[in-house]
């Protein structure tokens, strides 16, 4: 008869519990599946969130361009804006790129949050080009290019896109036109140096 109480019993049952223990159910497997899925939904959602808060960053300092274009341009007078009264340089010392969206160095440069350059020219697009000031803003992803290009329709005279990838220039917003949508889409390219050329007027 054996002795179910001898030590030689109870190592055999722990041997195979520890056996049996060693699989993974399919609980285990789903358990998993899940916390990976709810792990990347948190990342893309968590990405999506970064993006906006950088596109309304952007779309905040073009409002403030706009602003200190006007009341620079009612300073300037008859007279308008010119080369020589119109340098980066000079135009940083105004407070034109006081955003957060930007970051100026040693006052002869500025960067976009993309850390892309700021460029500022007189235009060769308006009626009068004395009138405003047109910015380059490079570096720019698709998503963003996309995105503030829409959303800045109001603000700005005239938008072109400097597509990064295929090296063509697309007028997304002539002068005296509207924004056309399907040219915002068509040239912003999948790279992430895009060019906004936008022109700001003082009216």
């Amino acid at each position: 008869m054996r002795n179910f109480s001898s030590p030689a019993f109870f190592p055999r049952r722990q041997t195979v519990r520890q056996q049996a223990q060693r699989g993974i159910t399919t609980v285990q497997v789903a358990i998993g599946i899940l916390v990976s899925v709810i792990a990347l939904v948190g990342s893309f959602a968590g990405f999506q969130y970064v993006q906006q808060a950088k596109v309304n960053t952007d779309v905040a300092a073009m409002a403030d361009i706009k602003t200190a274009t006007m009341r620079y341009g009612s300073v300037l007078g008859t007279n308008g804006f010119t080369a020589n009264n119109s340098s980066l340089t000079q135009l940083i010392s105004m407070g034109f790129f006081g955003s957060s969206a930007f970051s100026v160095t040693s006052n002869t440069a500025v960067l976009n949050q993309y850390q892309g350059g700021v460029s500022v020219a007189i235009p060769n697009d308006l009626t009068s080009n004395f009138d405003g000031l047109t910015f380059t803003f490079a570096g720019m992803p698709p998503t963003s290019c996309r995105d503030v290009a829409m959303r800045i329709d109001n603000l700005a005279t005239t938008i072109r896109i400097f597509n990064g990838n295929s090296g063509g220039t697309t007028w997304v917003k002539p002068l005296n036109g509207t924004l056309d949508a399907a040219s915002v889409i068509a040239g912003c390219g999948p790279a992430s140096n895009n060019q906004l050329i936008v022109t700001f007027t003082r009216t």
